[in-house]
């Protein structure tokens, strides 16, 4: 996978490569959710809300072999649900929810991420070329650490062809045959299980980033002196602020003051031609302070006006946030503005900004700021 520095060699002869990675659901307000089982928007094949993205899970028991586990997936009121129940291993032993998938629904993709908050005991994950899992099932175990969010990051490389349980020679299976994706435990520990669910996402082959954790040593800085501080000083603001390593990330920080009509702080890249034609939107993996931060793209052939943002909270966690292109919205000085949407083939500058009227110290800690591809 080629690093976004690539993209921004005219700023850096920094090339970065990095491995394919999990992405945090987005919240409704930061872009498009996709159509479910009928393909994939923004990496999301569910969200497991109640009112969200559903695949149409259904249970699969031990019953079927005359054993006596229970479980499902229950929906709760946070925008999560449980795969829960209890697992008997007399007569039987597993559990397991399963979902059927579109035709091709995941062609162009190399892998599956499963967002979870365990309970200390190993599940797998599943796919199988047939709808209800009929004849060999490909799985991979998945740990699920007890009391904290996780995610599991499964190329289909990775799953191993089985059948009734057992290891089977097989071929590999490929993306666009998997017609059928599972979550299931069949650990041989008696007992109650609880697995919390986020989202499901399917990853794109190319997720192109700035890897700001390799690219922002300490002792180069290359990736921090890509982006300059832009603040409201240049209108007799006094707002502080920039961007600096720390402990293997970058930190956007600084402090917002409201004085003399001010109330912004920011970051942006150097110029220079960045042509993201084919890929969809923004996105930026970061840990904040609860506050209200942009993303801020300008281009080439309308220069520094209109700027083109879209805001997104940065919780005290990591996450990531998608933005998608047609969500980015002009603005000239604060003001939305009638202008043409912005033109991804024709990027000039990406930055971070602030500008939430609060007044006071800001912390985000960046890892990525990434283009992606919808999987097609």
């Amino acid at each position: 996978m080629v690093g976004l520095a690539v993209v921004l060699s005219a700023l850096t002869a920094a090339v970065v490569t990095g491995s394919v990675v999990a992405l945090e659901p987005p919240d409704p307000a930061e872009g498009s959710r996709g159509p479910g089982a009928q393909g994939v928007q923004t990496g999301v094949l569910c969200d497991f809300s109640k009112d969200g993205i559903g695949l149409g899970w259904r249970p699969l028991l031990d019953g079927v072999m005359g054993g006596r586990s229970t479980g499902g997936l229950e929906y709760g009121e946070d925008g999560s649900a449980h795969f829960r129940g209890v697992l008997e291993t007399e007569g039987g032993g597993f559990a397991a929810i399963v979902a059927p998938l579109a035709e091709s629904a995941l062609r162009d993709t190399e892998g599956l991420t499963l967002s979870m908050y365990g309970d200390g005991r190993t599940y797998r994950l599943g796919v199988s070329t047939q709808e209800d899992l009929a004849g060999i099932m490909y799985q991979v175990d998945i740990s699920a650490e007890a009391g904290c969010w996780t995610e599991a990051r499964v190329p289909f490389a990775a799953f191993a062809p089985t059948y009734h349980g057992q290891p089977v020679e097989a071929a590999p299976i490929s993306a666009e045959e998997v017609r059928c994706v599972a979550t299931l435990i069949a650990d041989g520990q008696q007992g109650p299980y609880d697995l919390e669910l986020r989202s499901l996402k399917a990853v794109a082959p190319l997720l192109e980033r700035l890897d700001l954790r390799q690219v922002a040593d300490p002792a180069t800085s290359a990736g921090v002196d890509l982006f300059l501080p832009l603040h409201d000083t240049v209108m007799g603001g006094m707002s502080s602020g920039s961007l600096v390593p720390d402990d293997g990330f970058a930190e956007f920080r600084g402090t917002v003051s409201l004085e003399h009509n001010g109330g912004f702080a920011s970051i942006r890249s150097r110029r220079a031609t960045i042509d993201l034609g084919g890929y969809d939107g923004m996105l930026v993996r970061a840990l904040g302070d609860g506050k209200r931060y942009r993303i801020c793209l300008t281009q080439q052939s309308t220069g520094d006006w209109p700027l083109y943002w879209a805001d997104f909270t940065a919780a005290d966690e990591w996450q990531e946030h998608w933005i998608a292109f047609d969500k980015l919205v002009p603005n000239v000085f604060g003001r939305t503005v009638e202008a043409a949407p912005i033109d991804p083939t024709q990027i000039e500058t990406i930055g971070i900004m602030i500008a939430d009227k609060q007044a006071g110290p800001f912390a985000l800690r960046i890892a990525t700021i990434s283009a992606y591809r919808t999987p097609r």
